[in-house]
């Protein structure tokens, strides 16, 4: 079980258990895994070497890449963010992590969920582990209503989920005037992943230079009803080869929470 310091990172009460089979090992048998997502409140509590070590070879593997994001990032990412769940299997295998910032702020009457980081192993990839995320998430502030979720990428697969949740900003509404501007303004002053932007475009969410590894990643660029957002990004001068990312939100058609 992974630990941060003394405390297990495992909470039973947020917990989703899932079962998945997986074909074509080696030696042409099937090996059976059953994963667990637990989630937990993080509440500023130092992450050890083994944590870090098992999210960075998931990072690796997920992103397909061979260097990237050391260890001491992740363990920046763990001090900042509110919230971590993990992936593992019952060896206590990682297969997946997710960490998120909950402000305690409220947006317009409603609260925030800040996706700042996401992968799952390859082989874990495809089989709708992410779907449930947010809700577990939420399910860790009882009594609090989500109505916004949002997150910083360049992935146009992570877009497209962002699309399916609602109004998404900065595509449908920019960052400019009205609502848009208000949604900027509050995560400027709640969300690191924004506000420690050195070159942002305020107005459309481009953060430019972010990834030092300019792509992040081996995603693919092949995914339906993508067009428009990819043809809106070139025009604000969004170049993904070059590192930039953009800040999307979405304002959720149906509000989570217990409330």
């Amino acid at each position: 079980m992974f630990r941060l310091g003394n405390e297990s990172c495992f909470v039973p009460s947020a917990s989703l258990y899932l079962h998945k089979t997986i074909l074509g090992c080696e030696d042409d048998m099937n090996k059976k895994l059953d994963y667990i997502w637990q989630f937990r409140h993080l509440n500023n509590l130092e992450p050890d070497d083994k944590l870090a070590e098992s999210i960075h070879e998931v990072f690796l593997n997920g992103f397909g890449l061979k260097e990237g994001w050391s260890k001491e990032g992740i363990r920046k990412a763990l001090r900042r963010s509110t919230i971590l769940g993990l992936l593992a299997d019952s060896s206590d295998h990682l297969g997946g992590y997710a960490m998120y910032t909950i402000p305690d702020a409220p947006l317009m009457g409603t609260y925030f969920i800040w996706e700042d980081a996401i992968c799952l192993k390859k082989e874990v990839q495809g089989n709708n582990l992410s779907s449930n995320v947010w809700n577990m998430s939420a399910s860790l502030y009882p009594n609090r209503k989500f109505g916004w979720i949002g997150g910083r990428t360049q992935n146009p697969l992570v877009v497209k989920r962002y699309s399916k949740l609602g109004s998404l900003y900065p595509f449908e509404s920019t960052y400019e005037q009205g609502d848009g501007k208000l949604v900027m303004d509050y995560l400027l002053q709640n969300i690191a992943e924004v506000k420690d932007v050195k070159q942002l475009d305020k107005d459309h969410g481009i953060c430019h230079f972010v990834y030092r590894e300019g792509r992040l990643g081996d995603y693919s660029m092949q995914v339906n009803d993508i067009e428009p957002y990819e043809k809106q990004l070139s025009e604000w001068g969004f170049h993904r080869e070059q590192g930039d990312a953009v800040v999307i939100v979405s304002r959720l058609a149906r509000s989570l929470g217990t409330f």
